[in-house]
């Protein structure tokens, strides 16, 4: 199941798979979990909405499952580094 949740995150955009995207069987359905940084400023909800959103057309088109769960985790705010002078 590892090798599909690489494949569904670089298909996605992700760029490291491994600490990002997770995919599991869960009986006859599948369950993703993508864990993601927003950007200090945006809103967090509306960010995880529109990620859940992408991901699950995006899942749903490129492999023909009706409804996968697509749960988005934000671990954390990323903020703007400071310019070196």
């Amino acid at each position: 199941v590892s090798g599909v949740g690489s494949e569904v995150a670089e298909r996605i955009g992700m760029k490291n798979a491994a600490r990002g995207v997770k995919v599991r069987l869960d009986g006859d359905s599948v369950v993703i979990d993508v864990v993601i940084n927003v950007k200090y400023g945006r809103n967090v909800g509306s960010v995880a909405k529109n990620m859940q959103e992408s991901n699950l057309s995006a899942v749903q088109s490129m492999t023909g499952i009706d409804a996968p769960t697509v749960n988005v985790h934000v671990s954390g705010i990323e903020f703007e580094k400071p310019e070196k002078k």
